[in-house]
């Protein structure tokens, strides 16, 4: 049986089993609901690399930085 993907109050993965038909274990369900940020693997920011996390941070970060600019640009004209 599969473990929690749950994190604990000192932030270590859970070693709890599952719950049938979810990631998470009857503690940790409240946080299958935090989890909205789950991307195309089905991995929660929690759960994926932190090199994956930094591009995905450094791409919202460049489509921030362009809306400003063409915010910028656009007034202008």
């Amino acid at each position: 049986m599969d473990t929690c993907h749950g994190r604990t109050k000192s932030g270590t993965r859970c070693k709890r089993s599952i719950r049938e038909g979810s990631r998470f274990c009857s503690t940790h369900a409240d946080q299958s609901q935090e989890a909205g940020d789950v991307d195309s693997k089905g991995r929660t920011s929690q759960e994926r690399e932190p090199v994956e996390t930094l591009i995905v941070l450094a791409a919202a970060g460049a489509v921030l930085y362009l809306t400003l600019a063409l915010r910028r640009v656009f007034r202008f004209l």
